[in-house]
């Protein structure tokens, strides 16, 4: 008799009976549930392939403690790996140009940490995903005071230890040649031969990346990340299949896998005291606290937050981060208007103003030195309708926004500026047709907008024809350590971190249930059943409308004015599952080198480039697919109908051209690398498309950028 048939049985006996079958049928569905979640790949030892895995000793990335206790960044990446995979690894000891010697022999299998280079690439072969970044730095002893950051010309006639075969030593080596600096290079074997001569002074420096511990050395210079690898032997698919398929696993499982693995083994890192000099470091240990001024109702840049009784906002976060990287706490000290923030700047009630434009005759009123701004705050003309601007408009302005006064006199001298009590009262002002314009930066005009009575379709402007770079600034009574301490720090601060930072002090706060019932319950008191009907269909048909709008500013980029990732993604799946036959093309493409412009100049020539970038898109392809930026430097591009390769390749040849040929203000040619994706061919959604994509995109990259590829 099945187990069925005697449970049914032992139903119809009915009473307690029932009790016990019921009891039997949870212990059976848990015991299913516990078989269920056997992991799949659950091989015995006996069943696991043996992997031989070059292990070379690297503080933080290999290390062994105790007998033979291995642990790091590579090892742990490693055991990652065989979640995915039956392996089991047997690790072979030996420095790294040893390594690679026996990789290339097939004596191991895999090997860990290496960048990708075309002459390295003709050997090894590299799975189709990194395992992380790492940068080649340049280090001195902790205690040489005869070093500062950035104080590379001193290397001049020094010697310089290299570890032999490692990929950092090209990096080295161009740069000394560029910038006319003559070293005296000796080569060793492993990491700790290279620590052991700087610690006895057979070394005046040395060169590694930054896929190691900091101890008794210093940071004296870092150059711009790449890509790391896990490579094997040439020709061993069987080996590089598995790797490219527990590598996309991890990726797909936590894209941020390995940030946070990075985070573990050397985020911890002490390396902030390392960037300044020493008269910095003493004017830090000095002033351990100080006085930063802001506005308290300055939403979302900043305000004072009655909930939690503390600051928060944009400018808040981004003097979090400098408070991290300097060692510097601050205390702050809130002004209910921008001019008495400045005013207690000139007063010295506070040590730094957190907003100040970089406008030199306010610079001088206010007697303030300037840091370089640490972000593009973006101003957006906003009105009810598509209007010009002519030689009467009239733009609304607070009229404790001098700063904001000045920039659009010096833009539009021709226009009338009508000067209002607030934000809120500007857009009151247009909605009453007293100003053509109301002047907002595009953070809180979005949440004015969400946050008044009534959304209407307003039309906004943002305004590219000149930046508004706020700065910090102190009083130049003061002297210019500290503005040199900020810069280093704000230096430090990347596009990704702004991103971010924005991101998360502009999310869309929907109002709260209860809030909307208890409006409807007012407005039903006043009026009749009929009438409370009739505005509670009002009401929800507004709603209704609002959060439709409210999810368009969800799906965009507030910096491109295009779909985020979420938006492009939605529309294109949305597209997908509408049943199309015929082929359509995703690009992704990448701003070649941006993270070096972005370094070079600042993170508002950065925000120009992305704007200008968006333009350029919307120029090739409006009305003939969707676009949108999915973060950072990455945009992407879904085309209609284009049925032949050449096609294809004719487009995405005319988008290279249109790149070089963008202007911007610093003169720099631009370039970009395109991976292109065919639907249905490469997949059936956005995430199969976007992989097979991202795969012709590092193959583009691969060949030495400004092309594209299949």
């Amino acid at each position: 008799m099945t187990f069925v048939g005697f449970y049914n049985i032992m139903i119809a006996k009915g009473g307690d009976t029932i009790r016990i079958c019921r009891v039997i049928k949870i212990i059976i569905l848990f015991l299913s549930l516990m078989i269920l979640v056997q992991p799949v790949n659950g091989y015995t030892e006996e069943e696991k392939e043996l992997i031989r895995v070059g292990y070379f000793l690297f503080d933080g990335y290999n290390d062994i403690y105790g007998i033979d206790q291995k642990d790091g960044y590579g090892y742990e990446y490693l055991q990652k790996i065989t979640e995915f995979t039956n392996w089991k690894y047997e690790y072979v000891s030996g420095t790294w140009q040893e390594q690679l010697a026996m990789l290339e022999k097939g004596e191991i299998d895999i090997l860990g940490a290496a960048q990708y280079t075309d002459e390295r690439a003709r050997i090894f072969d590299y799975p189709n995903f990194e395992s992380g970044m790492s940068a080649t730095g340049i280090y001195v002893r902790q205690d040489n005071e005869n070093f500062e950051y950035g104080e590379v010309e001193k290397l001049d006639g020094l010697t310089v230890g290299l570890m032999a075969g490692s990929d950092d030593n090209h990096v080295f080596e161009n740069f000394c040649k560029a910038k006319n600096i003559h070293t005296k290079n000796i080569y060793f074997g492993s990491q700790q031969d290279i620590v052991t001569a700087l610690n006895e002074g057979r070394i005046d420096a040395f060169v590694s990346d930054n896929l190691r511990n900091l101890k008794t050395e210093k940071l004296l210079m870092s150059f711009e990340p790449v890509k790391s690898y896990f490579i094997t032997t040439k020709g061993n698919k069987h080996i590089l299949d598995k790797l490219n398929f527990a590598l996309a696993e991890i990726k797909k499982e936590n894209p941020d896998y390995d940030k946070e693995l990075f985070a573990k083994y050397y985020g911890k890192i002490d390396t902030k005291m390392h960037v300044y000099t020493k008269e910095e470091r003493a004017y830090i240990r000095e002033h351990p606290i100080l006085k930063v001024g802001y506005v308290v109702n300055d939403y979302p840049m900043e305000y004072f937050d009655e909930k939690d009784k503390k600051p928060k906002g944009i400018m808040i976060d981004i003097m979090d981060l400098i408070a991290e990287y300097s060692g510097i706490k601050f205390e702050y000290v809130g002004y209910k208007g921008y001019i008495d923030l400045l005013e207690g700047l000139k007063k010295e009630e506070i040590n730094i103003a957190s907003q100040f434009p970089n406008n030199v005759a306010l610079v001088e009123k206010y007697q303030a030195l300037l840091t370089k701004p640490y972000m593009h705050i973006f101003q957006t003309l906003l009105s009810i309708d598509d209007r010009p601007l002519k030689m009467d408009t009239t733009i609304a302005i607070p009229e404790d926004r001098i700063d904001l006064i000045y920039y659009i006199e010096r833009l539009y001298p021709e226009v009338n500026i009508i000067r209002s009590r607030n934000y809120d009262d500007s857009v009151s002002r247009v909605e009453r047709g007293e100003a053509d314009f109301a002047l907002q930066n595009l953070y809180m005009m979005e949440d004015i907008m969400r946050n008044r009575g009534q959304i209407k379709n307003f039309e906004k402007k943002i305004l590219t024809d000149e930046k508004l770079l706020p700065c910090l600034a102190v009083n130049r009574e003061n002297g210019n350590i500290l503005p040199r301490i900020l810069n280093k720090s704000i230096a430090r601060i990347s596009f990704v971190d702004i991103d971010t930072i924005i991101l998360g002090n502009t999310r869309i706060k929907q109002d709260s249930l209860q809030n909307f019932f208890l409006q409807c319950y007012y407005q039903g008191i006043a009026v009749t059943l009929f009438g409370v009907i009739a505005i509670l269909i009002t009401i929800i048909l507004a709603k209704n409308r609002k959060v439709i709008k409210l999810q368009r500013l969800a799906e965009t980029d507030g910096l491109s004015d295009m779909y985020n990732r979420d938006g492009i993604k939605k529309e294109i799946n949305k597209l997908l599952r509408s049943g199309i036959s015929y082929r359509r093309v995703l690009f992704i493409i990448d701003i070649d080198h941006f993270k070096a412009l972005n370094d070079t100049y600042g993170h508002p020539f950065g925000d120009e480039i992305i704007q200008l970038v968006s333009k350029c898109l919307k120029e090739q392809f409006e009305g003939r697919g969707i676009f949108g930026r999915l973060g950072g430097d990455e945009f992407v591009v879904f085309l209609n109908v284009i049925e032949k390769e050449e096609d294809i390749a004719k487009e995405a040849m005319r988008l290279n051209r249109a790149f070089r040929n963008i202007q911007n203000s610093k003169s720099c040619k631009l370039t970009c690398s395109i991976g292109i994706a065919k639907f249905p061919e490469s997949g059936y959604n956005f995430d199969t498309l976007y992989e097979s994509a991202d795969k012709a995109l590092y193959y583009a990259k691969q060949q030495g950028r400004n092309t594209y590829s299949f």
